[in-house]
């Protein structure tokens, strides 16, 4: 990808950090940022140590100044985050004239998305468990220090030891705001009602990541989405909202704990969304997360085909097709788009248009809006950044230190704008200033 906001190839073969990295291979291109892999030219023993580096690009724009403290923001919290066992560690930041490099932790075994459609979590549900809970123990951590992600999904989860242990990673979107008036930010599989403006007014950050951990949690269980859009036109999503209580398990093979927790995270009503705390000592206490009659196939969890009922002649057929070895229900064309599943209590589900739903899980763009439209918004908001785990309120400096990094933040609440005068300072030497 070529643009003014994309960090141009030639950047792989070049060195940074003074000749002590060589940028040697491109792990994802997010148009705005790109994640390179790099080794060390001077290794302490006969291997070359890999990190993950993160480039933030400064490219002249509208919004230059603007970009630069947001990437200044990020490296902030995601270094106070990084303290966490299951945060993606940030060891060093180096920054020249057009560029940020933030130097963490390589992962060799890929992302969340990556362990998921290669089937390392499905039908084992003591592992599934215990991912799910170390992403709460980094969510929970962000919490304590009054940091809210935004943009939790399987892409920005890292794995560790064949797919045994995560790390969460991507603080681009994180903020210490508790309340929020942007809308349609984040990853769109993700994305809240509230966030998507369902209310159009101002809504809760933490209430939002449950609602996303949710999505995350239908994914890791099942490798699916169960609907494109948290939105009234999704039809899918327009069941759900008919039926909270009966849908799901009707189209997911999960057990009736896990629907009950779902039910209790994909609340449409985010102010009575269940709390971390609650949310898990519930999981710690599931004994099942699937159904007796779960069906694998491919990457995917399925209900039995016998919940799927044979299509009468007033009703459309469904038919089955193989893509890369995996099975899709799909909807043929029918005068009146409508099929029917069969639910376990009895009952019918009738939903319309689409495949029987929910499908296969797929990658996402980080952002529903470009970064400088993102950048526009929260400078119309005037979004402010308030130190996480600072001292009481009033004009004064905290400085936190953490694997030989010291952050310097001096915040003054009593302007119409506050500032942040950031000082990151490595072992030896001064990279930003």
């Amino acid at each position: 990808m070529s643009s003014s906001l994309s960090a141009p190839p030639c950047l792989l073969g070049s060195s940074i950090d003074d000749g002590a990295l060589e940028l040697v291979a491109v792990l994802s291109d997010r148009g705005h940022t790109v994640v390179y892999r790099a080794v060390t030219t001077r290794p302490t023993t006969d291997q070359r140590k890999s990190y993950a580096v993160k480039c933030l690009l400064h490219p002249p724009s509208r919004y230059a100044s603007q970009r630069k403290r947001l990437h200044m923001e990020e490296i902030a919290l995601h270094k106070l985050a990084s303290a966490c066992r299951n945060v993606v560690t940030l060891h060093r930041v180096i920054e020249d004239e057009d560029h940020a490099f933030m130097v963490m932790d390589y992962c060799p075994d890929g992302d969340l998305f990556d362990q998921i459609v290669h089937r390392r979590y499905l039908g084992q549900d003591s592992l599934i468990k215990s991912i799910f809970l170390q992403l709460l123990d980094a969510e929970t951590f962000c919490r304590s220090l009054g940091i809210y992600h935004r943009n939790l999904k399987p892409e920005n989860v890292l794995c560790f030891d064949d797919g045994l242990r995560i790390k969460l990673t991507d603080f681009g979107l994180a903020t210490t705001d508790p309340v929020s008036q942007e809308f349609r930010t984040g990853s769109g599989f993700h994305l809240s009602p509230e966030c998507r403006g369902a209310e159009s007014r101002p809504y809760s950050h933490a209430c939002h990541d449950v609602w996303s951990l949710g999505i995350m949690l239908v994914n890791l269980i099942t490798g699916r989405k169960p609907w494109d859009a948290a939105v009234a036109s999704d039809p899918t999503f327009q069941a759900y909202l008919q039926d909270p209580e009966n849908f799901l398990p009707n189209v997911l093979p999960i057990s009736a704990e896990v629907n009950k927790i779902l039910i209790a995270m994909l609340d449409v009503n985010w102010r009575s969304r269940i709390k971390l705390p609650t949310l898990r000592d519930a999981i710690k206490d599931v004994t099942s997360v699937y159904s007796d009659d779960v069906v694998f196939e491919g990457s995917m969890a399925l209900c039995s085909r016998s919940d799927i009922e044979s299509p009468t002649e007033e009703e459309p057929t469904v038919g089955h097709a193989t893509i890369d070895n995996l099975s899709y229900a799909m909807q043929l064309p029918h005068e009146s788009p409508e099929f029917r599943i069969g639910s376990r209590s009895g009952g019918l589900s009738y939903l319309r248009l689409g495949s029987i739903p929910p499908t296969l899980i797929t990658r996402e763009l980080s952002c529903q809006m470009s970064e400088d439209a993102c950048i526009a918004s929260r400078s119309q908001l005037g979004r402010r950044y308030v130190a996480p785990a600072s001292p009481a309120l009033g004009d004064e400096s905290s400085s936190t230190t953490a694997s030989g990094m010291t952050f310097k933040t001096t915040i003054s609440v009593n302007s119409k704008k506050s500032k942040m005068n950031q000082r990151i300072v490595p072992p030896g030497t001064a990279f930003l200033r």
